[in-house]
């Protein structure tokens, strides 16, 4: 490589890694706060290190500042229920929708309580209660990438939801263990994961996450197909991808599953034209995340109407 090319990297990296320090530096000295101050004065502070600027929770008019206001001032025990990855099941069949469950192939409080014998070769394994505590089992008699992925899950399911972005709704799951099959694409590429923005029953927009394993990147849909240039955390595709032919049937799925809720991101896949549901997440990024535009957090959030939410549901 040039040597002028190498320093110019060298120089990069080094100022990337730079600002990651200061940035873990700033979140550490808020997150000791935590419990220390009022929930919303430590809210604050969260969204102005990220947004550089104070959040309107007094009368919030964009999307992620009405996410806030959702984590202060509303209940509904029903989200304890569907936070959950085991006990949402029962909800996703209420809904009418257990077309689109993968089959449960075990479940337990705790690994010893798994007949991994019983088990097919590929599975993936998931703790109930946070996120990344995930195993994808493609091959269980690779002795060390099995015992590995054990002990990932056995560290997720041996520490509780850490609430430091004050999301009430994982506050009463019970750590357990959800096993499923492994749902693989035939052209060997990583899955893809369709997250709509469902307000009062009705998606508006969605985005696909893609290219998971390699550099993710999110790209954002209104409800009519039409691809919008926006960023949130991760880049968009460089060319518009391709969407499911069954899209109309995916809209349906979300309006089932999110109409007990004011707001709440439906995720499901779509492996060739096959549905499967994957979650129920109510404060995308945790309201933590910048859009690119600006302009469309006002647009979501003009989605968003909070005079809406029934009083016995505010507190």
């Amino acid at each position: 490589m040039n040597k002028k090319i190498y320093k110019s990297f060298y120089y990069i990296r080094r100022i990337m890694l730079i600002r990651h320090i200061m940035w873990l530096a700033k979140r550490k000295r808020i997150f000791r706060l935590y419990g220390k101050i009022s929930d919303e004065e430590y809210l604050k502070l969260l969204y102005k290190n990220t947004f550089k600027k104070e959040p309107n929770l007094i009368n919030p008019i964009t999307y992620n500042e009405k996410i806030l206001w959702l984590k202060l001032h509303w209940r509904n025990p029903l989200c304890y229920e569907v936070a959950d990855k085991y006990t949402v099941r029962s909800y996703v069949k209420e809904c009418g929708c257990e077309k689109i469950l993968l089959p449960l192939l075990a479940h337990g409080n705790s690994l010893s309580e798994i007949d991994f014998e019983s088990l097919p070769n590929e599975f993936a394994i998931k703790t109930s209660h946070d996120s990344g505590g995930v195993f994808i089992c493609e091959n269980k008699n690779d002795i060390n990438t099995f015992k590995n992925g054990l002990a990932l899950i056995e560290r997720h399911l041996s520490k509780k939801h850490t609430n430091t972005f004050l999301e009430w709704v994982y506050d009463k799951v019970q750590p357990s263990i959800v096993v499923e099959p492994l749902i693989k694409t035939k052209d060997g590429k990583s899955l893809r994961d369709y997250k709509f923005f469902c307000f009062y029953g009705e998606p508006k927009y969605f985005f696909v996450c893609s290219d998971r394993n390699k550099l993710c990147k999110f790209d954002f849909f209104d409800i009519n197909g039409n691809w919008l240039k926006i960023e949130n955390g991760h880049p968009h595709s460089r060319k518009k991808p391709a969407l499911p032919k069954n899209l109309e049937e995916m809209f349906d799925y979300c309006r089932k599953l999110s109409h007990a809720f004011p707001h709440v991101r439906v995720d499901l896949y779509n492996v060739d034209g096959e549905i499967y549901f994957g979650e129920l997440t109510f404060f995308h990024h945790g309201g933590d995340e910048k859009f690119e535009p600006e302009s469309f957090d006002l647009i979501l959030g003009n989605e968003f109407d909070l005079a809406r939410i029934p009083k016995k549901e505010i507190i």
